[in-house]
């Protein structure tokens, strides 16, 4: 957890705090910190590969998506709250990030996220495939729709 806004990713990178995501360690209560999380992914087959980064809460104000190649070469990816559906590397209503796996290739991915105001805060950090993500966004809008068409 970040709680004064300062942290970066060398620092985040080099803290002796990481710790496993279980299920008591998710819940974060109520905070404007920030929650760094991290993960490898290893693409083990012949083509370049997709991997879609999404959070529950849709509203989160930060959500960045550092990508970083075994040659230590980096990616940041700032996911940006207030820019409209068309404007973003992928049309969702919630904070969404991509990370490329290039073939038989492995990324350590870090992601920062959280609001600059308190909120209940959670570690539902999701990891889709890209078909994976189709399904999702697709379900979830129908859902809405049907939501919205209800009331």
């Amino acid at each position: 957890m970040e709680t004064d806004g300062a942290l970066s990713l060398d620092a985040a990178m080099r803290s002796a705090e990481w710790q496993r995501a279980t299920d008591d360690a998710r819940k974060r209560g109520l905070t404007e910190a920030k929650v760094w999380m991290r993960f490898a992914v290893q693409n083990d087959t012949a083509e370049s590969q997709k991997i879609i980064l999404t959070h529950d809460i849709m509203r989160l104000t930060v959500l960045t998506t550092f990508s970083i190649a075994p040659s230590g070469k980096t990616l940041r990816v700032d996911y940006d709250s207030m820019a409209p559906n068309n404007d973003r590397p992928l049309a969702y209503a919630g904070p969404v990030a991509e990370v490329v796996v290039p073939a038989g290739e492995r990324r350590d991915v870090v992601v920062r996220f959280g609001n600059d105001h308190p909120i209940p805060i959670h570690l539902n950090l999701r990891v889709w495939s890209e078909s994976g993500f189709e399904r999702h966004s697709v379900a979830n809008t129908a859902f809405f729709v049907f939501w919205i068409g209800c009331l």
